[in-house]
């Protein structure tokens, strides 16, 4: 981050917070290196249960739900978790360069990485 400024839309979201009382469910983000995928998802390994990956340039556009296994210069491991909740035993290699959305503690990966269960104790 090299400048973080504040404008009228930034004040009118934090009026919206604050008229709605979600201030106090509002948790700091962990830190992390952000000079590149590989350095970010490291962070997000040690922090973090459940994520999510999106490609949005392939065609059609993936995501990837699940846990991180791995990472490496070129590619993020993780065990998919899918739509039944199923925690794949395998892991699925998803390459950085592909890679154009992380999204993390939101309430969907947050909701599926406490319910996900192992192939086989669904």
């Amino acid at each position: 981050v090299v400048e973080v400024t504040e404008g009228d839309v930034e004040r009118l979201f934090s009026r919206m917070i604050d008229v709605e009382g979600v201030r106090a469910e509002l948790v700091p983000a962990p830190s992390l290196d952000l000079d590149d995928w590989s350095s970010c998802l490291r962070d997000l390994k040690r922090n973090v249960g459940a994520l999510a990956l999106e490609c949005e340039a392939q065609d059609p556009p993936a995501f990837f739900l699940g846990r991180l296994t791995g990472v490496t210069r070129e590619a993020a491991s993780l065990r998919y978790i899918t739509v039944e909740g199923v925690l794949e035993r395998d892991a699925v290699e998803v390459p950085l360069d592909e890679v154009t959305l992380v999204s993390f503690d939101d309430r969907y990966s947050r909701f599926f990485g406490r319910h996900a269960s192992d192939e086989g104790h669904h």
